[in-house]
């Protein structure tokens, strides 16, 4: 079991909601964050976990976030729903090969397209969430982001909330592959919680 691992992965499953509730509520991500989970939605061949959004100093962010949602009192109602649909929707994903590799695929090419000298993670947005749009809402269950209506009607925010869903099917995927898993998250609530405090306490 790779708990540094399953921590990086809730990290940037949570940090990927939130910025995708954030998009459908106010119109716009906050763009720290929202550019550690769209290029971690593109490394696809990280070394290890942290690397996955860049290393542990850099995706600090992302555990701020996940320790203030561990240890809150009054969790966002819609964000729980959301992530607990995630994790069914990871299950599903996981069982269609098929699919992860027409995602793997569409990934490349899009990290191809960012790399380029004028590229940036925000042209990565469009292109990832044409690519969720293609494969992953196909699956049920489907991840339904409440917002405001006006915001929701344009093309560009949905387009931007589904970008920032792949990036959070990321970290669930990632999440898994570590050891992760529905049940054992919750018996395993303090454990992780400590090993996200000692990953924020390195220097």
């Amino acid at each position: 079991m790779n708990r540094e691992g399953q921590v990086v992965g809730m990290a940037g499953a949570v940090g990927a909601v939130q910025q995708a509730l954030e998009i459908a509520r106010q119109g716009r991500a906050n763009p720290a964050m929202s550019q550690i989970v769209i290029e971690g939605a593109l490394r696809i061949d990280a070394e290890d976990a942290p690397a996955v959004y860049g290393g542990v100093q850099p995706m600090r962010p992302l555990l701020r976030a996940l320790r203030e949602f561990m240890q809150s009192k009054e969790r966002d109602p819609i964000l729980v729903r959301t992530l607990v649909t995630l994790m069914q929707l990871e299950r599903t994903f996981s069982a269609r090969p098929d699919l992860a590799v027409q995602v793997t695929e569409g990934v490349k090419g899009t990290r191809a397209h960012v790399e380029r000298p004028e590229g940036s993670h925000l042209d990565a947005v469009p292109r990832l969430g044409e690519l969720y749009a293609g494969t992953v809402s196909q699956l049920m269950p489907r991840i339904m982001i409440p917002g405001d209506p006006s915001l929701l009607a344009r093309a560009d925010v949905v387009t931007a909330v589904r970008a920032h869903l792949l990036a959070a099917l990321r970290g669930a995927v990632l999440w898994r592959q570590c050891g992760g898993n529905r049940i054992n998250v919750w018996f395993s609530w303090n454990a992780l919680l400590a090993e996200c405090d000692r990953m924020l306490a390195e220097p």
